[in-house]
């Protein structure tokens, strides 16, 4: 291998990790979304095992987490989806 041989492996390498790394992002992204949103909908008796302070503000807090997660897990994988098609012309 010569030295830009090389240099292009390492570049590779690079964005590999990098794009490896942005999708376990994604992934947890959307899953705590997703949790979030279970809790939303399918564990409303929460605010029996948290103090009494933020009772008051619980409802606002798993809305507010749910719907960050889930709209920054949307535009990410759209913005993935729109390299993908430029980077491949598909």
């Amino acid at each position: 291998m010569n030295k830009q041989d090389w240099q292009d492996y390492r570049l590779i390498r690079r964005q590999d990790k990098q794009g490896i790394r942005r999708a376990f992002i994604l992934l947890a992204m959307i899953v705590f979304g997703l949790f979030s949103l279970f809790m939303e909908i399918y564990w409303p008796d929460i605010e029996a095992f948290t103090r009494p302070w933020l009772q008051s503000h619980l409802d606002l807090v798993k809305s507010i987490l749910c719907l960050v997660f889930l709209v920054t897990g949307v535009c990410t994988s759209l913005a993935i989806a729109i390299r993908i098609t430029k980077k491949y012309q598909l």
